[in-house]
């Protein structure tokens, strides 16, 4: 706790989940009332990922369409944020079908935002993003440390290249919109107010990714993160029908067909390769860059391996 002056106390907690900036709750009590806000302290060389002016700008707008916090201020390595009352899940409640159910909406809800929108047509994210990151990597030198020089030369960037045009040609044939997707729709980025098995509300957090993409990079990304930082793929959804049914009905206003149902399930499964392209790059740079203690080497090797894993059956699936 934190005495400024006699009539004012700050209360300043740390808030746990993220792994590429510090986050902070701070309390001001005085005789009226409680107010509290969120000060989000931008991780080390993260600009070099994020346009900062440009993500408060797109909070602006999100939160004028009902989804995030508002921006109270910035300074020069972070900003203040609105304290939302809400409850931040937790990898495990993803998959629990009262939660997915209400994902599923607001996911829909939320690429709805930006349906009157002028939006690229060859979007940056997730392939051009990727390759960019790993034109970057190849230029870094990460001899200081061997265990993590032989991780980074066993991923093979060449290669890694090659997969990501690979899969870049092959996602073409799913036709996937493109709407503003949120890129990074984790479980700690998903918040809820839940009494009794009832949602009251459930919104989104956290915009630095956002980005115009495919549709399918957000829901093939999104179930990535039921394996959680682990990287536990076996949860990965087999049958994610029913979460796809709830995000078409909320996407198009309309009950959705078994093929237009099976049709974005495909889409979520090449474009969940592509997420794990994606996150092994960034993860690359991340090991160079971040100050945070985070395995972020190991990381990229966890997701460029299931990658490997799931690209035959995923690609082969666009011929079925």
């Amino acid at each position: 706790m934190f005495k400024f002056s006699w009539f004012l106390e700050l209360q300043v907690s740390t808030i746990s989940g993220g792994i590429s900036n510090a986050l902070y709750k701070v309390e001001c009590k005085d005789a009226i009332q409680s107010t509290k806000v969120v000060v989000r302290v931008y991780g080390d060389n993260t600009e070099k990922f994020v346009d900062r002016k440009e993500e408060v700008g797109m909070m602006g707008v999100l939160h004028r369409n009902g989804f995030g916090p508002c921006v109270l201020g910035t300074f020069a390595n972070g900003r203040i944020e609105s304290f939302l009352d809400l409850v931040c899940l937790q990898p495990d409640d993803i998959a629990k079908p009262l939660y997915a159910k209400s994902i599923a909406k607001t996911l829909g809800e939320f690429h709805l935002v930006s349906q009157s929108w002028t939006h690229p047509q060859s979007p940056m994210t997730p392939f051009e993003r990727t390759k960019e990151w790993l034109m970057t990597s190849k230029t870094m030198d990460f001899s200081d440390c061997k265990k993590t020089d032989d991780l980074y030369k066993s991923l093979d960037v060449d290669r890694m290249l090659e997969e990501v045009d690979a899969v870049a040609t092959a996602s073409r044939r799913l036709e996937s919109p493109v709407v503003l997707c949120h890129n990074d729709l984790l479980s700690g980025n998903i918040m809820v107010d839940c009494h009794d098995d009832v949602i009251r509300h459930m919104t989104f957090i956290d915009f630095e990714y956002a980005d115009w993409a495919p549709r399918g990079f957000d829901l093939g990304n999104h179930f990535c993160e039921y394996a959680g930082f682990e990287g536990d793929y076996s949860r990965y959804p087999t049958d994610p029908s029913m979460f796809v049914k709830e995000y078409l009905r909320a996407f198009d206003g309309s009950e959705p067909s078994q093929a237009q149902i099976q049709h974005v399930v495909k889409e979520a499964n090449v474009f969940a390769l592509a997420a794990h392209l994606y996150w092994s790059a960034w993860s690359i740079l991340q090991a160079k860059w971040s100050s945070i203690d985070f395995n972020y080497m190991e990381y990229a090797r966890v997701r460029l391996d299931e990658y490997y894993k799931r690209k035959d059956e995923y690609l082969n699936s666009l011929f079925n």
